[in-house]
């Protein structure tokens, strides 16, 4: 059976302290094994061989000795119970030896002072990461910061595609005339050819001025207003035929709310249309005047046998009243 002989070793030194004190007389302290005895210490024992033997004594012998006053811290050991006593100054007591049986728990005594922190330790492997967490909210913007170093320029993309004309800008004034070049010389006189008959005179000529107001027309739709003092009537002879040129042109004004509109005008041929018209958009930010406008200008031509013909222009307009 495995012995506790480690408790109470103060005791077991006590005894031995005792046993040569008739060597310790002559000097503070005594040593043996050794010659540098610890200054300490009453008795120095010294071996890495040999261990140190107490009086060895049954159960009966034990209880037999009777420790005078002062005695306390006699120790013996027990031979029949393999175990080392010592004498408390009332009775024995057993000093090591086998471990009996655990009494009952005490009660838990007050906690002790906080020890010093011990070091850290080895850092252990990292836990699975946990489920995550709800979004926070936002937190406040932070100020804006300073504007980085402008970077090199860019190639020049393509050139994107033309964008649509824009409306004719009114007709100018026109310049001085110039001063008459000097005559050439005279050219030689043509042959002479014979005289032919006379031509009849088939020329006639009509200039016409109007002034008139259009009004809106509904979306999609082309309604025209036949301008008053813009129709002329003229009659070919039989027999002939007439090749007739026509101009009309004109500026169209925006006496409205001022907003964008469209004004179109064509050339009527007996009450019917030629296709020979021109549209004029009045934008409300083209002048700086108190009325917008726009100018336009229409020809046509055609050749006319005998009978009765008439030529008319008319309007139409898309925006406000003008």
């Amino acid at each position: 059976m495995p012995k506790n002989l480690l408790l109470k070793p103060v005791f077991l030194l006590f005894a031995t302290a005792m046993l040569f004190s008739t060597n310790a007389l002559a000097q503070d302290n005594v040593g043996v094994g050794t010659t540098t005895p610890h200054e300490n210490a009453i008795l120095d024992i010294s071996s890495t061989d040999k261990g140190l033997l107490v009086p060895r004594l049954n159960t009966l012998q034990r209880l037999g000795v009777n420790p005078v006053v002062g005695a306390d811290g006699l120790l013996v050991y027990d031979t029949d119970l393999d175990e080392f006593w010592y004498w408390d100054g009332t009775q024995w007591v057993q000093s090591a030896g086998p471990m009996g049986p655990s009494g009952p728990t005490g009660p838990t005594g007050p906690a002790g002072p906080a020890g010093p922190a011990g070091a850290n330790g080895a850092t252990g492997p990292a836990g699975a990461n946990g489920a995550t967490g709800p979004a926070g909210a936002n937190g406040a913007t932070g100020p804006a910061g300073a504007n980085g170093a402008t970077g090199p320029a860019g190639a020049n993309g393509a050139t994107g595609p033309a964008g649509a004309n824009g409306a004719t800008g009114p007709a100018g004034a026109n310049g001085a005339t110039g001063p008459a070049g000097p005559a050439g010389p005279a050219g030689p006189a043509g042959p002479q050819l014979p005289t032919g008959p006379a031509a009849a005179n088939n020329t006639e000529t009509a200039n016409l001025s109007s002034q008139s107001q259009l009004t809106a027309v509904p979306t999609g739709t082309i309604s025209y207003v036949q301008l008053p003092n813009l129709t002329h009537t003229f009659t070919v002879p039989a027999g002939e035929t007439w090749h007739v040129y026509c101009t009309a042109f004109g500026t169209a004004l925006n006496l409205g709310s001022f907003n964008d509109c469209t004004a179109q005008f064509e050339i009527f041929y007996n009450g019917a249309g030629t296709t020979k018209l021109q549209r004029a958009y009045i934008a409300d930010s083209s002048t700086t005047l108190t009325f917008a406008y726009g100018t336009w200008s229409i020809s046509y031509s055609n050749s006319f046998g005998p009978g009765n013909h008439t030529l008319d222009v008319r309007g139409a307009h898309s925006g406000p009243t003008g």
